[in-house]
């Protein structure tokens, strides 16, 4: 059966995290080499300093979102490469580490880390098979958040991490939002059915790395129409699984 696309993944991440209006959408995918999970794909949504472009006409807000993120990446691994020392080299609308904001910072280093299953939010929430919401997630110690640092720098306040069959998808916001399962229940119905990904390249770290590579079970990504923005579902259990001072490991 055939791979879906990049692009098809990265829609479907676009499509959730605007319905919503969060600032960053991930998914952390499996790596079936190492049993870890690595980074897969993601959409930026939040705000820019500078934009680049070599486009003449004017293009939506959701089309340049999208070359945000794709400039993003982009950069990322060009300064894994070393690139930065060969300006030459670079096309004339590619970013520089001086035209990012800080949640474009968060953003873009969230592409070094991986989690085995168990470890870290995205490990917890795939290990447990529970959605796992971090809200403070600026102002918690670095035990509780691998990424706290990053974060709070970032003003990142709210990160929820919620399992799929090969994976996990994670949104962050820079405003603190209580746990809510109507958005659990709402994220999730973006994300429907089931198909083949590509496997994902070996991760060169369990934690970080400046210089990261670039399952036998699967995911399809179909989104539905937008109705309403959130159905409405039972809160009572809505407690279970926020987190605030209780470490990840």
């Amino acid at each position: 059966m055939a791979a879906p696309p990049s692009s098809r993944l990265q829609n479907m991440l676009q499509t959730a995290v605007q319905s919503v209006q969060w600032t960053y959408s991930l998914f952390w995918q499996l790596c079936p080499q190492q049993g870890i999970l690595v980074w897969g794909d993601g959409y930026y949504n939040g705000a820019i300093k500078t934009r680049k472009t070599v486009q003449p006409m004017e293009v939506s807000t959701e089309e340049a979102s999208l070359q945000r993120s794709q400039q993003l990446r982009e950069l990322y691994e060009s300064l894994s490469a070393g690139e930065t020392n060969q300006p030459a080299r670079r096309p004339c609308a590619a970013l520089s580490p001086e035209d990012l904001t800080e949640s474009e910072w968060f953003y873009l280093m969230c592409v070094s880390f991986s989690f085995p299953p168990g470890v870290g939010l995205p490990g917890r929430a795939y290990a447990k098979r529970q959605h796992v919401w971090l809200t403070s997630a600026n102002e918690v110690d670095s035990k509780v958040f691998t990424r706290a640092i990053l974060a709070k720098s970032a003003r990142i306040q709210t990160v929820v991490c919620i399992p799929l069959l090969d994976g996990v998808v994670e949104f962050g916001m820079t405003e603190k939002v209580q746990e809510d399962l109507r958005f659990i229940q709402h994220v999730k119905s973006f994300f429907v059915d089931h198909h083949h990904p590509h496997p994902p390249k070996p991760a060169l770290s369990e934690h970080s790395t400046s210089n990261p590579a670039a399952s036998s079970e699967h995911t399809r990504f179909q989104s539905p129409p937008l109705a309403a923005m959130y159905p409405p579902v039972d809160l009572t259990a809505a407690n279970a699984n926020q987190i605030d001072e209780e470490e990840e490991e």
